[in-house]
């Protein structure tokens, strides 16, 4: 072993460095994948429906163009033209800016069906002359020609209601004040294909020059627009705030060190683990997501832990060697060396076990972070020598750190000191109890405050989602079918809203028509006020319904056309629109149970649902993450006994990491940090972290007999190796995108955890097995950390 690591290093050096620059090659074209269908396996029966739903559908959302104009009339004069330009790219299907619901609502009646249609013309002429005496009523009339029946009502409360509603619908996408106009675009791709949304973005952009008088401004909104912003978003924060991680790391570590050598030293091995772990996950992956994204954060925050900890080793060897040996390089990778390994193999063995998570966001980080650690594990003990007698680490003297001050830190002592520490620990476990999940996908990803208050006026007059969920049926006998059932089971309930191709045209038109015809004519003598007050809906309302003529479907709106037509043009598209929030765990269950309903009612449809994706991947976090954890504490457990081969030793660096992740969740309570479906995958990095403190403290204090001892030879590179790991995760609280940012927390929270636990709860605690004579009675003893000369 001796000769593999010190006298084969420098050929190992330059063969990894070979290794490694083929790597940054390679990495350097993976992709990064945001959508919710990239997290679940690619032949999960949900992704494969929505899919092949997609691919009849067309795309799900749109690209809106909202034009403002200050003087509420300017946009509208120029929509057409620009309805007209965009409508002829390749890349556009359909351009409106009319609201649908109009068409609809103006032609209400032709959806009664016909007995109820001539029911409504029987009483209408009865119930408002029936008003109109009563309200003039001197006793002249007989009782019976002015009583209305108590059961009887000419329209029913869910009519009355959305005849209210219409009468204050706009014909077009317009806010309430009028200033702001949508135009809505429907691409002929998908919002995943961001070369062609780009294409699209600079197409509106050329048109928009053109057509726009001087007083209209625009901006461009919904999800197909909003994929390029996140993914221009998230690269940029993974590039700036990856590069702000590795050189504030850097710039601490040479602080501590005062030595660029030592840097080095420590830092290439990080860097080429980082590039061998680059082209590994392009030739096994091929892509990147939100999370795995941040992998140069990740892999030098971890990485640079276990680099620190030979280095300062190396420097301790020098003052007092553990051994005879007279090499203080091997000396370091006997003892310490042991130690990083078996931290580093705990953690990479964690990461890995994610692996077998069907969750992909589980999956690819595993893989991706297990790699990491592993590749800068083999990088750092094959280039130790080498690099340390290159830069002359192991004879030359070490510089004063620039940290001019070394403040004193406070050491638990037993009994009291313990036990107030103790009663901290528990109170902030007990409120970690109440720590909460995030269900609002728009609140991870939360953009910059002006694409918020965009996508608020987007759906303010919009007034209903944008992405609907959508079922094709081939058949029309069984798309009525599915309709009945979600009109008699689920609306107004779970649905607030369904179109469909097979009943977007109504039957027995003709005949409607003329009843309608009859009953314009009956109403056609009374003044409003008495239509409305009879009916209790308003007059202009009913004598739009029976002005209404019959249409067929290449009669309706053009989009609507589109939509209802699908790219494959048969078959039947239904779509249905939430009445509950999906930004909460109730409403995504409730809709996704609902949609797996239809599914098993009606085994031959295909369906596609943002809700059902969300809900599979809630439940693989339930299924998959609590079996992951289990296996990932018991492998941590027998690789800790593995190294000490006692049971003492093994609880006491098996515990601080038990107490240390909910005490984490805890702070994440105080701190008002949830967990969302992207940074639930950071808990492996509370053992990646959590485990290396313990193991490296009661590996000391077995040396020294002392806990307080191990504390105060291993505090600086403790503290160095928290500090560097706290702050490549912690820049990323710096991040425009809320799953990043709140990723950042999570691991500052984490390292905080851990550093209280194993730098201040453990030796206290190791006292008691290492120690013969007990500390001094008082409750917080100082001591100084060792101090580099």
């Amino acid at each position: 072993m001796k000769k593999f690591f010190i006298q084969g290093s420098l050929a190992l050096t330059l063969i990894l460095g070979l290794i490694s620059g083929i790597g940054y090659y390679l990495g350097s074209g993976v992709q990064l994948k945001l959508s919710l269908t990239d997290l679940l396996p690619e032949n999960h029966p949900a992704v494969v429906k929505f899919e092949k739903l997609t691919e009849v559908v067309g795309g799900v959302g749109y690209f809106a163009v909202v034009l403002h104009a200050e003087d509420g009339k300017s946009h509208l004069e120029a929509a057409p033209k620009i309805t007209e330009a965009l409508s002829k790219s390749d890349l556009v299907r359909s351009v409106f800016y009319h609201r649908e619901q109009r068409f609809f609502v103006d032609r209400l009646l032709y959806y009664i069906d016909l007995p109820k249609l001539r029911d409504l013309e029987q009483n209408i002429e009865k119930e408002i002359t029936r008003m109109k005496r009563t309200t003039f009523d001197l006793g002249l009339w007989d009782e019976e020609e002015t009583t209305k029946p108590e059961d009887k009502s000419i329209f029913d409360g869910d009519l009355k209601k959305l005849a209210k509603k219409s009468a204050n619908i706009s014909q077009y996408l317009i806010s309430k004040d009028q200033k702001d106009l949508l135009v809505m675009v429907k691409p002929s791709f998908d919002s995943m294909d961001l070369g062609k949304t780009k294409q699209l973005v600079a197409v509106a952009q050329e048109v928009l020059k053109t057509s726009l008088p001087s007083q209209v401004s625009y901006e461009f909104a919904e999800r197909y627009y909003t994929k390029i912003i996140e993914t221009e978003m998230i690269q940029s924060d993974i590039f700036l705030l990856g590069t702000s991680a590795i050189l504030l790391i850097a710039f601490i570590i040479y602080a501590y060190l005062r030595s660029f050598r030592a840097l080095l030293i420590i830092f290439i091995p990080v860097l080429m683990g980082m590039g061998i772990t680059l082209g590994i996950t392009r030739l096994v992956i091929g892509h990147i997501n939100i999370i795995t994204g941040f992998l140069m954060g990740i892999v030098s925050g971890l990485g640079v832990d276990y680099g620190i900890h030979l280095v300062l080793r190396l420097r301790l060897e020098k003052e007092e060697p553990s051994s005879e040996d007279p090499d203080p390089v091997w000396r370091v990778l006997a003892s310490s060396g042991h130690s990083v390994f078996v931290g580093a193999l705990a953690a990479s063995v964690s990461f890995f076990l994610l692996c077998f998570s069907t969750f992909r966001a589980f999956s690819e980080f595993g893989f991706i972070c297990g790699v990491g650690i592993s590749a800068v594990l083999v990088c750092l003990l094959s280039t130790f020598s080498a690099l340390s007698k290159f830069f002359k680490m192991d004879v030359a003297a070490h510089r004063k750190s620039l940290i001019p001050w070394h403040p004193k830190l406070p050491v638990l002592t037993l009994p009291k000191g313990f036990l107030a520490g103790t009663i901290v620990t528990v109170l902030l476990i007990l409120v970690g109890l109440k720590v909460q999940f995030e269900y609002d996908f728009d609140k991870m990803m939360q953009h910059s405050a002006k694409m918020e208050a965009l996508s608020d006026l987007v759906d303010a007059i919009y007034d209903r989602s944008s992405t609907p969920s959508a079922i094709s049926v081939s058949d029309r006998d069984e798309a009525l079918k599915i309709e009945k059932v979600i009109k008699d089971e689920y609306m107004p309930g779970l649905v607030s809203e369904m179109i469909s191709a097979a009943s977007i045209v109504p039957e027995d038109q003709k005949e409607k028509q003329k009843i309608l015809l009859r009953i314009k004519e009956k109403i056609k003598p009374f003044k409003d006020k008495w239509i409305e007050q009879a009916l209790d809906v308003p007059a202009n309302v009913v004598r739009d319904w029976v002005n209404a003529v019959p249409f067929t479907f290449d009669e309706l709106p053009k989009h609507i056309q589109d939509a209802l037509r699908g790219t494959q043009k048969g078959g039947f598209l239904i779509y249905i629109y939430p009445a509950v929030s999906l930004s909460e765990l109730s409403g995504v269950k409730k809709y996704a149970a609902m949609i797996r309903s239809i599914e098993e009612t009606f085994p031959n449809v295909l369906t596609g649902s943002d809700a059902v994706i969300f809900s599979d991947i809630l439940d693989l976090i339930g299924k998959d993450g609590t079996k992951i954890l289990i296996a990932i504490f018991l492998c941590v457990g027998l690789f800790i006994w593995i190294n000490v081969r006692k049971v003492n030793d093994t609880l006491l660096s098996y515990l601080p990491l038990l107490i240390a992740l909910p005490l984490g969740m805890g702070l994440m309570v105080v701190f008002g940090v949830k967990f969302n479906i992207f940074n639930i995958c950071i808990i492996p990095t509370f053992v990646a972290m959590g485990i290396d403190v313990p193991i490296h403290i009661v590996h000391r204090a077995r040396e020294c007999g002392s806990g307080f001892k191990a504390a105060r030879d291993l505090a600086t590179s403790i503290n160095l190796a928290l500090m560097t790991a706290g702050v490549g995760f912690g820049v990323l609280i710096g991040a425009r995108a809320g799953v990043l940012k709140s990723l950042g927390w999570i691991a500052l929270l984490a390292t905080l955890a851990i550093w209280w636990v194993g730098l201040f709860m453990l030796p206290a605690f190791l006292e008691k097995f290492y120690k013969e004579k007990p500390e001094s009675e008082s409750a917080l003893e100082l001591y100084e950390e060792q101090k580099p000369t």
